[in-house]
C-alpha cells in the first residue's frame, strides 16, 4: 500500500497543476486510477513471472535431486533389479511415497509384457520383470527382489497384476506375491487375446482417440513407443475377429502403425482405414525407426530416454518413468547412435536417462546423445 501512496504522489508531482484545473479533480483521479492500474497490472504480472520462475527452477532442482543427475543410468544386476531401480526414481520423480498399482511381467513374453505399457500409464504403475535364468527357469533371487520392493512400497490393499498365462508367471510365483498385495491375473489364449484383455482392463478415457498398432512378433517397434502412454494394439498378418470388434466399439480418430510393412503387413493397414485416418510410422531400421516415433510425438521436449536396441526389459521398465518426464524412449546401441543424436539435434535436451546396462550401451554413447 505504501508503495501504491508513493506511486500516487509521484504521479500528481508530474502533473501540471493549470492541467489539474482544466480536467477537474474526478477525471485526474481517474486518470491516476488508469495510470495505477496499468502499472500494478505490470507489478502483479512481474511477480507471477517471478514466482512461476522460481517454482519451475524448484522443481526441476527436484528432478534432477531425483534422477540422480541430469546425465543418469537407471538400471540393476539383474532385470529385476533394473526394473525396481526405474520403479523406485519414478516414485521419487512423480513424488509419490506408495504405489496403489503394479504391473508383473517376465523377461519371457515380450508380447505380454509390452501389452502392459498403456495399462501402466492408466493406472500410474510401474512395470516390474521378473528375470530367468539360462535354462528358462524363474530366478527366485530376482523374485525376492521383486517382493521386497513391492512389501515396502505398494500401499495396503495395493493391486498387483500378472500379465500372461502360467507359462511365464507360474503359480508359485504368484503365490508368492500374494503376501505383498492383492494379486489378479489378466491372460487370454494367445498373445492377442491377452493384448486385447489388457488393453479393455485399462479402458479407454474420452480424450483417448489415438491408438497405436505394432507388430506381436518383435518388440523393437512397440518398445520404442512405450512411453508414448497410448493403447497400443498388436497384431498378426491379418486382424482377428477379436480386434475388428475391439475397433468397431471404440472411436479412434488417427491410428498409427508402427515400423514397416515387413513388420505389419500393407493389407493390416488397408483393414485399419475403416476404423480411422490411418499412418504409418517407420525408418530403415529398428533405430531409424525409434527416432521417427520420437519426432511424431515427443516434439518438444528437454528429456530423452534411451535403451539398447536388442533387448525389451529395461526400456519396458523404464517406460512410466520416460513418460513421467515427457522424454521419448530412444533405441541406441554403441554403433547405432546416428538416428537418436538426429533427434536430440537442436534440441535443448537436459535430460538423459539410460536404462540400458554398461555392456549394452557405454558411458560414451550414453553422453554423446545429448
Amino acid at each position: 500500500m505504501d508503495k501504491i501512496m508513493d506511486k500516487c504522489k509521484e504521479i500528481f508531482a508530474k502533473m501540471d497543476k493549470d492541467a489539474l484545473k482544466k480536467m477537474g479533480i474526478v477525471t485526474a483521479i481517474f486518470a491516476v486510477i488508469v495510470i495505477l492500474g496499468c502499472v500494478l497490472s505490470q507489478s502483479v504480472a512481474k511477480e507471477v513471472a517471478e514466482k512461476e520462475a522460481a517454482e519451475a527452477a524448484a522443481a526441476e532442482a527436484a528432478t534432477t535431486e531425483a534422477l540422480g543427475g541430469e546425465v543418469t543410468r537407471i538400471t540393476g544386476n539383474n532385470t529385476a533389479a533394473a526394473s525396481v531401480a526405474s520403479a523406485t526414481t519414478y516414485m521419487a520423480v512423480a513424488g509419490v511415497d506408495s504405489l496403489d498399482n503394479v504391473i508383473i511381467v517376465s523377461d519371457q513374453g515380450f508380447a505380454d509384457a509390452l501389452s502392459g505399457t498403456y495399462l501402466s500409464k492408466v493406472n500410474g504403475a510401474p512395470i516390474l520383470v521378473i528375470p530367468s535364468k539360462e535354462d528358462g527357469s524363474v530366478d527366485n533371487i530376482g523374485v525376492a527382489t521383486i517382493a521386497s520392493f513391492l512389501k515396502e512400497s505398494l500401499a495396503d490393499e495395493g493391486t498387483i497384476t500378472l500379465l500372461g498365462g502360467t507359462s511365464v508367471i507360474s503359480a508359485d510365483v504368484e503365490a508368492s506375491l500374494g503376501s505383498c498385495g492383492n494379486v489378479t491375473r489378466i491372460a487370454a489364449a494367445d498373445r492377442y487375446a491377452t493384448n486385447l484383455a489388457v488393453l479393455q482392463a485399462a479402458g479407454l478415457a474420452d480424450d483417448v482417440t489415438t491408438l497405436l498398432v505394432a507388430s506381436g512378433a518383435g518388440f523393437a517397434d512397440s518398445i520404442s513407443a512405450a512411453s508414448t502412454g497410448l493403447p497400443m494394439l498388436l497384431v498378426g498378418d491379418t486382424l482377428t475377429a477379436e480386434q475388428q470388434k475391439y475397433l468397431e466399439e471404440n472411436n479412434f480418430d488417427n491410428i498409427y502403425v508402427l515400423g514397416s510393412t515387413t513388420a505389419v503387413p500393407a493389407a493390416v493397414e488397408t483393414a485399419l482405414a475403416k476404423y480411422g485416418e490411418v499412418e504409418r510410422i517407420s525408418g530403415d531400421s529398428r533405430y531409424e525407426t525409434s527416432a521417427a516415433i520420437a519426432e511424431k510425438f515427443f516434439e518438444e521436449t528437454n528429456a530423452v530416454a534411451i535403451t539398447t536396441g536388442q533387448d525389451f526389459t529395461a526400456g519396458l521398465s523404464g517406460a512410466l518413468l520416460a513418460n513421467q518426464m515427457n522424454a521419448p524412449l530412444l533405441l541406441v546401441d554403441d554403433n547405432a547412435t546416428t538416428a537418436a543424436k538426429s533427434y536430440t539435434s537442436g534440441k535443448e535436451i537436459k535430460y538423459v536417462l539410460n536404462f540400458a546396462t554398461a555392456e549394452q550401451v557405454a558411458d560414451a554413447t550414453m553422453n554423446a546423445i545429448k
